[in-house]
Formats: C-alpha cells, sequence, structure tokens
C-alpha cells in the first residue's frame, strides 16, 4: 500500500465526492435492500463477507447497493457520511486529517496530501473504530476519492478489518477485501515473522511536532507543504474545508486508543484456552525483542528540543519503576516530560527530522504484557532491554535472539507438557530459550541483577565471562558509573539506570550533539527505509543503500 503514515491496524482511508450534498445520505444507492440483503448482489457478498462483523462490512451488505461483482458506487465523503450514519453519529462529527509529503509523486514532484479520515469524532469509543485513507492521485492532479483504503474493528474476531475500492470509472468503484498489498506495510519489518501477529493502525509521526501533518488548530505545522495548484483542486477543497479538515493532534489520540486495544486484544493471547502454542506464545513474545513497528520523531523548530526516545528506548521508565528503581536513578531520562535539547546556536538551520525510533505500538504492547496478570515478568523485559541497550531500536542482536530461536522451535520439540499448559505458563520457558546462547543463560541469578550489555560486538565476551563466573560488577555512586567505560557488567536496576542518565548526558552535553543525532539518523533512516515496506518519505536519505541490515535477524540466519 501506498500509504505510510497512518497504518491502521494495517491500513486507512479516506474519499472525497465533488457532488455530494449535505443532505442525509442515500442509504441503499437505489438498491432493493431488504433485512440485510439486495437482489442480485449475494454472489459477491457470500464470497467475501461470511463472519465479518465490522462497519465496513456491514454497510457493504445493507447500505451500499453493491452487485454480484463487488461494485456500487460512492467516493469518499460519501462513505464518510454514510458510515457515520449507520453508526449513529452526525456525519458532520466526521475529520480529515492532512500529510503532505512526496511519498506518493515521487522525490522530484513538490509534495502532494494525503489524507487519513475518521468519523464520530465526538464520541472517544468510536473514532478509532473505522479509518479511510486516499492513496492515490487523479490525472488532474487531484486527490482521487474513488480509490479508498480502509479499516474497522470487527467486533467479533476483535482485530482491524481491511478493504480497498478502486476506480472503475464515474463514481463506480470495485472493493476488495484484505487486498494482499496491506499486509506488506501492517505486519513489521520485511522478512519479519508474521504469524500471529494483528495489523493494526499506525501514524509514522505519532508525537509531536507531527512533521509533514496539518497540526492546526492549536500547533504549528513542520514541513506542511501544499501548492496553491493543488489548493485550487475540487476535491482538495471540499476535504479539507474548515468542515472537515482537523489537527494532527486529535488524530494521534484517535491512533493511540487504536493500538492500546490491539495490544489489549494482543495479551490475552496468554490466557487463550486449550493446548498451549509454541508458535503462539513466541508471537506474544516477538515485539520485546523485534521492532515490529516503528515511529519518527523530529525537532520541534527551532527549540532545540527532541523526544527522549530518540537516544533510549522509554519504556524501561515504567519498567523499571515497577522493578522499584531509586527515585534518583536517571532521574533526568526517566521523566515524562523530559526531552533531548540540543544546542541552537545555529538556529534550527540543521534541524533533526524524521529520526527513526522504536514503535509506540510496540511500547504500549509491552507495557500492556508487563502488567498483565501471569504475564512477563519486568524483571525478564528488563534484562532483555538491557542487551545492547544503546540501539534502542533496530537491534540486531535482540531480534536475532528471537528469530533464532523461533526457527529452532520449529524444527525441535520444546521439552514441555503443552497439553496441560496455556501460553501464559510457557513464556517464562520460552524466556528462557530465547536468553539461553550456546549452553550459557543472560538471566542472571539473583533476580535483582542484570547483564548490561553496552556494546553489541561484544556478547560473546559477556557469555565467557558468565560462564567463568567473571562479569564485573557496577560500581555507581553519586552519578558516576565504572561501568560507562567497560563492554558490559552486571548491576542493578538502579545501576543501569545511572548508566543510561551518563550516556544520554553524554550525548546531550556535547559540542557536537547535533552532528551526533544527525550521525544516528542518518544510519536509521537507511534502516528504515531498506526493511519496512510502510516508510514514509523522509528527507535527506539519497546516501542510503537498498540493502536492509537486519535481514539475517529477521530471518534468523
Amino acid at each position: 500500500m501506498n500509504f505510510y503514515n497512518l497504518i491502521m491496524p494495517l491500513l486507512m482511508l479516506s474519499f472525497v465526492s465533488i457532488g455530494c450534498s449535505d443532505s442525509e445520505p442515500n442509504n441503499n444507492n437505489g438498491a432493493n435492500c431488504k433485512g440485510g440483503k439486495c437482489d442480485g448482489n449475494q454472489d459477491w457478498i457470500s464470497a467475501n463477507l461470511e463472519g465479518r462483523d465490522d462497519l465496513i462490512a456491514t454497510f457493504l451488505r445493507e447500505n451500499s447497493g453493491i452487485d454480484k461483482d463487488g461494485i456500487f458506487e460512492t467516493d469518499l465523503l460519501t462513505l464518510q457520511r454514510e458510515l457515520a450514519a449507520l453508526r449513529e453519529c452526525d456525519p458532520a462529527d466526521s475529520r480529515n486529517f492532512v500529510i503532505s509529503d512526496k511519498l506518493i509523486v515521487g522525490s522530484e514532484s513538490t509534495d502532494f496530501p494525503r489524507l487519513v479520515s475518521t468519523i464520530c469524532s465526538k464520541d472517544a469509543d468510536k473514532r478509532w473504530r473505522t479509518f479511510l485513507s486516499p492513496p492515490s492521485i487523479t490525472d488532474r492532479g487531484d486527490i482521487d476519492v474513488h480509490t479508498v483504503e480502509m479499516f474497522s474493528w470487527d467486533e467479533t474476531r476483535k482485530g482491524f478489518n481491511f478493504y480497498k475500492t478502486f476506480a472503475e470509472g464515474g463514481d463506480e468503484v470495485f472493493v476488495e477485501v484484505e487486498p494482499a498489498e496491506c499486509a506488506d506495510c501492517h505486519l513489521g519489518g520485511r522478512g519479519l515473522s508474521a504469524e500471529h501477529m494483528p495489523m493494526l493502525p499506525i501514524m509514522n509521526e505519532l508525537t509531536q511536532p507531527w512533521e509533514h501533518w496539518n497540526a492546526s488548530p492549536g500547533f504549528e505545522s513542520q514541513l506542511h507543504n501544499i501548492s496553491d495548484e493543488v489548493r485550487e483542486k475540487a476535491n482538495y477543497n471540499e476535504l479539507t474545508s474548515d468542515e472537515w479538515e482537523a489537527s494532527a493532534s486529535e488524530l494521534e489520540s484517535t491512533i493511540r486508543k487504536a493500538q492500546k486495544t490491539v495490544a489489549d486484544q494482543r495479551v490475552k493471547l496468554r490466557r487463550k484456552k486449550g493446548p498451549a502454542s509454541v508458535s503462539e506464545t513466541m508471537s506474544i513474545l516477538r515485539p520485546i525483542f523485534c521492532d515490529e513497528q516503528i515511529n519518527y520523531v523530529s525537532e520541534a523548530g527551532n527549540s532545540g528540543q527532541i523526544l527522549m526516545n530518540s537516544v533510549v528506548d522509554i519504556s524501561m521508565r515504567d519498567i523499571f519503576s515497577k522493578l522499584g528503581v531509586s527515585g534518583t536513578a536517571g532521574k533526568k531520562w526517566r521523566d515524562l516530560n523530559a526531552r533531548v535539547r540540543l544546542p541552537q546556536e545555529r538556529g534550527g538551520k540543521d534541524r533533526i527530522s524524521m529520526l527513526p525510533v522504536r514503535g509506540d505500538a510496540n511500547v504500549i504492547y509491552e507495557l500492556a504484557l508487563v502488567s498483565a496478570a501471569r504475564g512477563l515478568s519486568p524483571n525478564l523485559a528488563a534484562q532483555v532491554r538491557l542487551l545492547d541497550w544503546k540501539k534502542p531500536v533496530f537491534s540486531a542482536l535482540r531480534c536475532e535472539l528471537w528469530t533464532k530461536t523461533n526457527q529452532r522451535l520449529k524444527k525441535t520439540q520444546l521439552d514441555a507438557d503443552l497439553a496441560s499448559m496455556r501460553n501464559y505458563q510457557l513464556i517464562p520457558l520460552l524466556m528462557k530459550e530465547i536468553l539461553t546462547l550456546n549452553g550459557v543463560s543472560l538471566i542472571a541469578e539473583n533476580t535483582s541483577t542484570f547483564y548490561i550489555l553496552n556494546d553489541s560486538e561484544e556478547m560473546e565476551g559477556l557469555l565467557t565471562a558468565i560462564s567463568e563466573n567473571s562479569v564485573p560488577e557496577a560500581t555507581c555512586e553519586n552519578g558516576t558509573c565504572d561501568c560507562d567505560a567497560l563492554a558490559f557488567c552486571a548491576g542493578s536496576v538502579d545501576d543501569a539506570a545511572t548508566l543510561i542518565e551518563n550516556h544520554v548526558e553524554s550525548i546531550i552535553s556535547a559540542e557536537d550533539a547535533r552532528d551526533q543525532l544527525a550521525l544516528i539518523r542518518s544510519d536509521r533512516v537507511c534502516i528504515a527505509k531498506a526493511c519496512y515496506n510502510n516508510a514514509p518519505f523522509i528527507e535527506n536519505a539519497s546516501h542510503c543503500s537498498e540493502t536492509c541490515s537486519l535481514d539475517a535477524a529477521f530471518r534468523g540466519q
């Protein structure tokens, strides 16, 4: 799929109609529909909508007038109005969120708008359940309101379903159910196992300043450029009128709600009745080790401020808190309002933009799993995070731990009576399998001690030191820590928090802090572009090759 900024359970949609009126929508577009059945349309409905319990499926069955070949008449605004009426919301409560970049039109062109559309904006429990997005441009250089990607929450299956309409001419469209290209964007990195992985909505620039998105009213937009030529186009004008257009801040809260709901449902897999499943439980643990989704953060204006997750995995704030970290250890980076503050002498000339970070969807899920009864213990979660911790995102080492174990367990049977177990009982067993290399466990016998790996290249050295009982112990006092200069050490959660604080401070306080972060961005951008199908358009990425450095890690090779 062509859209990226928002990836609803793996998709998004939006549409517009030049000829839409403000009157109530026609319920069936002229079809003879009774009891949810339309004359002559059952061939397509029976073949495609069996068992689906989402708003889009209900609309297609009962209100669209779709024919036996999957064709009906609609456009984006018409869809929004009709879906809102079916959901019993005021059609005027629909919203269109606008992002502008070169993803659709190519790097040699000027920016072009892409939309994400929602309905029921005043109802917090409804607005996250359905998304639409038009991913195409017409030959007139306007938004294509007939080609629309859609996803909607299935109330029975408790997951998102995906659909896409394709322009057939005039207002006629053909609709495809679960289009194959959607999975490319909504199921993690290229080549990463997608077993039992739910598709979910995503918004790549999820946090303020929402680079490329319209942030007004309320905030100043950054790199949101719509040409005068596009602003004069009929579809763009209607879709972005004051009645429809809204700030990215509103979309952020909607996407977070959708991602949290998907996470909560995914965590429930641990309590599934019946025999325990190795493949299901490994899928429960995959986001702890591998980056299924990523986000992008940018420096806010000329402020010199960028989110703390640019340099550290902020999930450790909550995990460390559950482990009783001292209130003073790592106090700066653990502050919920903490930001990296870069020098501003250059007045924003070299502003950091679109820096890839660990996906909020992964963080939300991890914290849900750690917080769940009979979920993942905070000790084990912390141990994973402290391996190669200087790479908050794109750690090949952490991901290989999972993928290689996953490949091995497909060929060899786990020594456990699966028939008498539930998935949650497998979690600690599989964590032990994943965190054991060459017969050496990375789980310390003392549950208050963690192996802290500062340099991923030194994993073999750490394993040898563990086997020889010679891992140096961290000594951290008054904000200093001797482990700063070591490749690895063993320490408490307070030691780890102090070590992380010193690392963050070394970046922030350096004279070349902005240059350091620019180099980090340069490397991460290339990984995002090469390894993730849903990578957005990113400026200053021409230096990147098409080779994905995570190929081996994703495949467990």
